[in-house]
């Protein structure tokens, strides 16, 4: 779980001498559940990047309209 890991990177930001308030955490492959988008937004995580399936146009489109829903109500 990344936000396992959130401490980690503080400790080594603060040993580096930086603040770890300046490093934006992103997550690729983000999950599409808006539960767990949230705890992750709440949790430290600044952006997130969603993995799309090789599908043709007609089936993809709808699917980034879902996707662009759900990322709109967790904002």
């Amino acid at each position: 779980d990344i936000l396992d890991e959130l401490p980690v990177l503080a400790a080594e930001a603060d040993k580096a001498g930086r603040d770890v308030n300046e490093i934006e955490v992103s997550m690729y492959y983000a999950p599409t559940d808006q539960a767990e988008l949230e705890r992750l937004r709440d949790g430290g995580v600044a952006r997130v990047v969603f993995g799309l399936p090789p599908a043709p146009a007609d089936e993809l489109l709808p699917y980034l309209d879902s996707l662009a829903g759900v990322a709109q109500t967790v904002g």
